[in-house]
């Protein structure tokens, strides 16, 4: 058997049954154009549930992961501590699903990687034992997720999380000098980092720009702070 369960401009994105087990696939609209994306040494189920041009999320051996086009693409951004999950819908930079704790499932918005991620189970409130994200959109300012949760009687809820898009720096690439005159290092007049996000907030980078910087590799770091926060 076979399924498509996602679809992103010429291609489309599910699974295909080989003798019980799932293998993650996609197709470019004709039979002969099948990839089989399951993950090398996956031991289990893998499908494809959600995706974009570039990207492709669902999961792999009970874990959420993203594909770039190829099995060898996989990456697993499995949390740590969660017994399983799922990655179902994304955006190309987020990816929105759940992760299995302590029995439960958590609705769960991931940045990328198995460490950047939200627990929106956690803002539902004690009157929901569990929850799932099944599509996410943004505009670039504010992030929506659509799912579901169900409260302690067995009830099942249909939500909306608002999110308001964090505030993100994106450093400029590294900068080569030569020595000043006589000087074992120079002064570097570096370009600031492009902010996104980050209306009222104060961009400060140490050491600042047209510092004085010795010899060797010398690391900058930029943050967004809160005026009159230290």
């Amino acid at each position: 058997s076979s399924i498509a369960w996602a679809i992103a401009g010429d291609q489309q994105g599910g699974m295909v049954n080989y003798g019980g087990m799932a293998h993650a696939a996609l197709w470019s609209g004709t039979i002969p154009s099948y990839r089989d994306l399951h993950p090398v040494g996956s031991q289990s189920h893998s499908e494809i549930r959600g995706m974009t041009t570039e990207q492709q999320v669902g999961y792999a051996n009970g874990h959420a992961g993203i594909w770039f086009g190829t099995a060898e693409s996989f990456v697993d951004i499995n949390p740590a501590g969660a017994v399983y999950s799922e990655a179902r819908a994304t955006t190309g930079t987020m990816q929105a699903g759940f992760a299995v704790f302590d029995r439960y499932r958590h609705a769960l918005l991931w940045f990328g990687s198995a460490t950047n991620y939200l627990d929106l189970q956690l803002v539902m409130g004690l009157q929901y034992r569990a929850s799932g994200a099944e599509s996410v959109w943004t505009d670039g300012s504010t992030i929506l997720v659509a799912g579901h949760a169900v409260d302690w009687p067995g009830y099942t809820h249909p939500l909306l999380w608002r999110i308001a898009v964090p505030c993100t720096i994106m450093c400029p690439a590294d900068v080569l000098v030569c020595d000043d005159p006589g000087q074992c290092g120079a002064v570097v007049d570096y370009s600031a980092p492009l902010a996104t996000n980050c209306a009222r907030l104060n961009i400060e980078c140490i050491p600042p720009p047209g510092s004085f910087f010795p010899v060797g590799t010398n690391v900058v770091t930029c943050v967004a702070k809160h005026p009159g926060n230290r």
